[in-house]
């Protein structure tokens, strides 16, 4: 059931990429006037738009629009983020086999991480979610260590415009405290999130990157219940996060992976 108005703009939008779509990804600009019943002068003002961002593109030999190269786009991401997954899921199950504890890999989704597939723990008290459950960058394992590794730029940019929110008590409360916890990540290789996203729980994480020195396109983690935290965990969670990361890495070379 349908609980908020549609936006016209919106839908009309949808509407034309889908008629696209459907039409052989060939439509005319007349095709798509008698398609979809839209006044001429509106549909060109919505055609020069979404030309502009490349979601459509003029095809001047047989005078059709067709999608356009963002389109593609978007699809080529979503996919090579599932291949990332694919690629991510088997060392997961062995690092839940090494530490006894549930992992998960989440992509970086703008200001977000993603969670895109994991292995539970098999232990009696263990933390569990649902993928594509999303998380602020601020307050998670995997989202610090993924700013962490940013080019400085793009880091500036988020924290020049992130609103950090108390999730629980522990949760970073300024920019400074955040910038001194990821230059501690940075030195360190392995972000740790203690009780900041939900209480009770800790989370260890490694950013994953395309190749060395590029930007990371997700990251690795590891969750343990708060209660069952000591130092001999940590230090085999940090070990085998890290030799988790080098074989994912290296498996997305092979493979070709150019997204997250």
């Amino acid at each position: 059931m349908q609980t908020t108005a549609p936006v016209k703009s919106a839908e009309r939008t949808l509407d034309l990429l889908e008629f696209i779509g459907r039409n052989g990804n060939a439509a005319s600009q007349s095709d798509i006037v008698v398609g979809l019943g839209v006044p001429k002068g509106s549909l060109s003002k919505l055609l020069a738009t979404l030309r502009e961002r490349e979601y459509v593109a003029f095809d001047a030999e047989d005078k059709v629009y067709r999608l356009g190269p963002a389109v593609h786009a978007l699809v080529a991401q979503a996919q090579a983020g599932a291949d990332v997954a694919t690629l991510a899921l088997p060392v997961l199950q062995w690092a839940t086999e090494i530490t006894g504890e549930a992992s998960s890999y989440t992509a970086l989704r703008n200001d977000e991480m993603e969670r895109m597939c994991g292995v539970d723990s098999e232990q009696p008290l263990s933390y569990r979610m649902n993928n594509h459950k999303r998380f602020p960058l601020y307050s998670s394992s995997g989202g610090k260590a993924v700013l962490a590794e940013m080019p400085k730029a793009l880091r500036d940019a988020y924290l020049a415009r992130a609103k950090l929110q108390k999730l629980t008590p522990a949760t970073v409360g300024s920019v400074a405290a955040l910038r001194a916890q990821l230059a501690t990540i940075a030195a360190e290789g392995v972000a740790v999130s203690r009780n900041e996203h939900t209480q009770g729980v800790v989370a260890l994480a490694v950013a994953i990157r395309r190749a060395e020195g590029e930007a990371p396109v997700g990251a690795i983690t590891i969750v343990v219940p708060d209660a069952r935290f000591n130092d001999k965990l940590e230090a085999l969670c940090r070990k085998t996060l890290k030799t988790a990361r080098a074989r994912i890495e290296k498996a997305m070379q092979m493979a070709g992976v150019q997204e997250g």
